[in-house]
């Protein structure tokens, strides 16, 4: 089976602050997953830092008692960049625009759940999606 999956919401349209935002579900048969950060608006000296948190915790167990821990993630090639590199975990963007995160070796790290955690926000109105493909 090939498709795709997505978007489902991570974080809200119109999110603005600080926030560590409810986890979602991952598409166990997924053989690529994504998060795409998308900055909405801006205000003066905008900035905004966003990193992915990941638990291999079942569904039954709320987001609040879940055990995170952050996920590397790959950013696409850009001009100054010819192939896609690995971050540690933190990405920061200060323009509107979106801003995929590619999970990093999906075939041998996984996780139940993903969560999107926004800090050092200045000015910036978000959301956040997952996205994933099959087959």
């Amino acid at each position: 089976m090939s498709g795709f999956l997505g978007p489902m919401e991570m974080a809200p349209t119109g999110s603005t602050g600080n926030n560590t935002h409810a986890g979602v579900g991952c598409s166990p048969g997924a053989t690529r997953e994504a998060a795409v950060l998308v900055i909405e608006a801006v205000g003066a000296t905008p900035t905004i830092s966003i990193k992915l948190q990941a638990t291999l915790d079942p569904p039954n167990i709320s987001d609040a008692s879940a055990k995170w821990f952050d996920v590397a993630f790959m950013l696409p090639a850009s001009g100054a960049i010819a192939a896609p590199v690995e971050q540690s975990v933190v990405m920061v963007q200060t323009a509107i625009g979106a801003f995929p995160m590619y999970l990093s070796q999906r075939h041998t790290r996984f996780a139940r759940r993903l969560r999107v955690v926004t800090s050092a926000n200045t000015n910036v109105t978000y959301r956040a999606e997952y996205h994933a493909q099959h087959g």
